[in-house]
């Protein structure tokens, strides 16, 4: 049962990572699976922070014009989560300091909407 225990404590799971491509990223998997995000089909980006009682964890979610009601969600902790930044302000419009500004006050939500984009208006004839 110790032994079990001690295997189970020292088992580390393996996060997925952000790689930026030409049109946006690509969250992949731990076993090595790509999921395409691109920039031009953007409708909403959100931030939030998620308790961990000693630690906070800084969360960006997505929503894309090409899978409507669904909400893909990465975490700081995933290698390449601060390459977004710049792509984030020269495709978005999102100025870094929004991680700042969810980082305080610790261990509150601290949602946020950092873009989304403007809905069109279909014209009747």
């Amino acid at each position: 049962m110790l032994r079990w225990l001690r295997r189970r404590l020292h088992t580390r799971r393996i996060q997925p990572r952000i790689a930026l491509t030409a049109d946006g990223f690509e969250i992949v998997g731990s076993e090595g699976e790509c999921y395409p995000v691109s920039w031009a089909q953007m409708t909403k980006v959100a931030t939030y922070k998620r308790d961990l009682l000693t630690s906070d964890e800084i969360m960006l979610a997505f929503e894309l014009a090409d899978r409507p009601g669904v909400v893909q969600e990465i975490s700081e902790e995933w290698d390449g989560f601060s390459d977004l930044f710049g792509p984030m302000e020269k495709h978005l419009g999102i100025s870094p300091l929004w991680y700042l500004d969810v980082m305080n006050p610790a261990f509150a939500p601290n949602f946020r909407v950092l873009y989304e984009r403007p809905a069109t208006e279909e014209r009747t004839t």
